[in-house]
């Protein structure tokens, strides 16, 4: 992990793609700008536990239905 200290209106790249800027600091609370490419998804931790979990529940839910067609079938 990098760990980078900023100020307002400072920023970083990550590849030639992705630009974080520290746009307001206050009381505790950064407010960062991001900006990238439409065909890179920008999600908030919880957001993405939300989504791997949604996912693997899919994923799980396939896998018991194909299971369950096997022994019907069988």
């Amino acid at each position: 992990m990098l760990v980078l200290s900023r100020k307002r209106w400072e920023g970083l790249r990550i590849g030639g793609e992705i630009r974080i800027t520290v746009v307001k600091i206050e009381r505790g609370h950064v407010r960062l700008g991001i900006e990238a490419p439409p065909h890179i998804a920008v999600l908030r931790d919880e957001l993405m536990d939300d989504e791997e979990e949604r996912a693997a529940r899919a994923a799980w839910h396939a896998a018991d239905e194909d299971e369950s067609r096997q022994t019907l079938g069988a």
